[in-house]
Formats: C-alpha cells, sequence, structure tokens
C-alpha cells in the first residue's frame, strides 16, 4: 500500500469519518480487515474522491468564514450596525462567564462555539483533543447538550444542533 492509502485508511477510520460518514467507516473497518485485495482497491477509490471532496468543502467553508469575517469588519467600521457590536459584546461576556464557571468538556465546547461565529462541525468537537467523545457520538452529544442547556439559559443562549453543527443561539434569535 502507497503513503496515500494509509492515510485513507486512517481516515476512514478517523473519529470524524466515523460521525460524518458511518457507513462508510463501518465498510471501511470491514473491507480493511478482510484480505480482498480487490474490495480494499475499490474501497480506496472511493475514499479517495470523498476525501478529496471533504477537503474541497472544508476549504470553502474557511474561504466563506474568512470572507464573512471581513464582511463583519467592514460592516462593523460602519456607522449604524450596532446590534452586531452588541452581539459580539454579549459574547465576550459569555466568554468571561464560561472562564468563571464552566471546566472541562463543557467549557471547551462553549468556546469553540464562541470562537467560530457560534457554529462548530459536530464531527470537529468530537476530534477536539480536549474533548475526545467516545463511540457513539450521539449520546456524548446529547449528555453535553443536557448539561448546557440550564446553564446557558441563565446566560440567554441555547445550545442546539443544526445541519451536523453545534450552534450557539440567543434566546428570543430567530434560527
Amino acid at each position: 500500500m502507497s503513503i496515500r492509502d494509509v492515510a485513507l485508511e486512517g481516515w476512514a477510520t478517523s473519529k470524524y469519518c466515523i460521525l460524518k460518514y458511518p457507513n462508510l467507516a463501518a465498510e471501511a473497518q470491514r473491507v480493511f480487515a478482510s484480505d480482498d485485495v480487490a474490495e480494499k482497491a475499490i474501497l480506496l477509490a472511493k475514499l479517495d474522491r470523498l476525501w478529496t471532496a471533504d477537503e474541497a468543502g472544508k476549504a470553502a467553508h474557511r474561504s466563506d468564514d474568512e470572507r464573512n469575517s471581513a464582511d463583519t469588519d467592514t460592516a462593523m467600521s460602519t456607522s449604524g450596525d450596532a446590534a452586531r457590536l452588541d452581539g459580539q459584546t454579549q459574547l465576550a461576556t459569555l466568554r468571561n462567564w464560561v472562564a468563571d464557571n464552566l471546566k472541562g468538556k463543557q467549557r471547551r465546547v462553549v468556546e469553540l462555539l464562541i470562537d467560530n461565529n457560534s457554529k462548530y462541525p459536530l464531527a470537529d468537537l468530537a476530534n477536539d483533543s480536549q474533548i475526545s467523545w467516545q463511540v457513539p457520538y450521539e449520546n456524548a452529544w446529547n449528555s453535553m447538550r443536557s448539561a448546557l442547556i440550564g446553564k446557558l439559559k441563565q446566560q440567554g443562549y441555547r445550545i442546539e444542533r443544526q445541519d451536523n453543527e453545534a450552534r450557539l443561539v440567543a434566546l428570543g434569535a430567530q434560527k
């Protein structure tokens, strides 16, 4: 196997891939455990296409975030955008509260949300070195969400799941 094939095998069995592509990850584990060379070649070709598309999607997401960040900076520099500044002040206040009142994985989840425009992919949360959720990730997410609901509600926020992302939403804000 080439270095790229070994990398693809590692990616296919990673927490990220298991969470994002559960059927493919199960197939990869089965195929890589077998001795069928033809089946491995077919799977590696499929993984190569998916990995390439996934990386392109991440790059597009990063460039969208950079573009949105530039738009935010421009909008903030113009007069009349007090609501956006107020939102950033609220997040700064929430960050201080989080630092004083939460610890461990709960603190890390909320900090990642604050640092990433109030949304963060669940697969990336599961793979974060300070979070490291165990399979099944759905149970870990539900447990984390339940633990944070009451705490964040007191601060005027809620945490929710939408489009396989964790979202931090101000209470009263539109979805």
